[in-house]
């Protein structure tokens, strides 16, 4: 009985102090190299604090927003996690998302699944939609910057000397570009 709970306590131990330590050697490797004197100075001299904390608020408030907008997104599927357990696992998804990149939706998923019995393939339906519904709207607001700002983009291109040739004429080559396009984006 002795062994199994020392075991136990280990195993908790490990828990903790592992990742610890794993998060404390990719610290010290990515920064090994950094100069936080300049960090320093920039931090001291060379910043505004309204603006970072001013930056904070919308950022809380942005989160707290996608969380709720979350919760709103699974209620459709029969799905009712608490608003609060939404927003933390956004906030988990961001924390994950810097040790690995891309696995915080899932994580996301994950965490709604684990505290709130959320269906994790319904969650991650709606997060595939969002991502979706979030690709459209980046691509519409581009293509309507570059409607409404073309003088802007033709001042620039003309002071850098930068030309712009028509594309080529034959629809077998548009037809490559159309394709080796979507091609791109998919995998982008």
């Amino acid at each position: 009985m002795e062994g199994t709970e020392r075991k136990k306590i280990f195993k908790k131990i490990l828990q903790v102090v592992f990742p610890l330590l794993l998060g404390a050697f990719i610290l010290f490797w990515v920064y090994r190299d950094f100069n936080f004197q300049r960090v320093g100075e920039v931090l001291t001299d060379g910043m505004d604090y309204r603006w970072m904390a001013l930056s904070l608020v919308f950022g809380v408030f942005a989160n707290l927003f996608r969380g709720w907008r979350w919760k709103l997104a699974l209620e459709p599927l029969g799905e009712y996690p608490k608003t609060s357990h939404c927003v933390y696992a956004i906030f988990i998804s961001y924390a994950s998302n810097l040790v690995i990149p891309r696995v915080g939706e899932v994580t996301r998923c994950g965490v709604l699944s684990k505290y709130d019995g959320v269906s994790f393939s319904q969650s991650l339906g709606t997060v595939v939609s969002e991502r979706m519904i979030d690709t459209l709207c980046v691509g519409l607001i581009t293509g309507l910057v570059l409607l409404l700002q073309m003088p802007v983009f033709a001042t620039f291109f003309a002071e850098t000397g930068t030309i712009i040739t028509s594309p080529p004429q034959s629809s077998a080559t548009s037809s490559y570009s159309v394709n080796s396009c979507l091609t791109f984006s998919t995998f982008a």
